[in-house]
């Protein structure tokens, strides 16, 4: 939805700094980086074409991934950064489908 007046793709999901987030399903990582206006971002291909971006917001993330590495469903793939005056932090998650970005809550299963 729109933020700021800007259109937004994706589910933003807070928590305590240091938190780890993990792979949400196998994949292959296909980057691993800052990206502008978006800080550190992590895209990881699934086998079925879908790219989950994890953003950060934070330009350094602790993370140990490399590109083509194989992440299984659960892998940490960072820990949540400390947000310069916030008790919490955000992951900004986006699944992209043939480039098109799609709400991810229509794609994970119900909790």
């Amino acid at each position: 939805g729109l933020k700021s007046g800007e259109m937004r793709y994706g589910v933003d999901y807070t928590a305590a700094a240091g938190t780890r987030v993990v792979a949400p399903e196998a994949g292959t990582v296909i980057f691993c980086g800052e990206r502008p206006g978006l800080g550190c971002v992590i895209e990881i291909r699934h086998d079925e074409g879908f790219v989950s971006r994890l953003c950060f917001g934070a330009p350094s993330v602790r993370t140990e991934l490399v590109l083509d590495r194989h992440v299984n469903k659960g892998d940490t793939v960072a820990v949540l950064p400390e947000t310069e005056g916030a008790k919490e932090s955000v992951l900004h998650y986006e699944l992209i489908i043939g480039g098109i970005p799609y709400n991810p809550l229509f794609y994970l299963p119900a909790q």
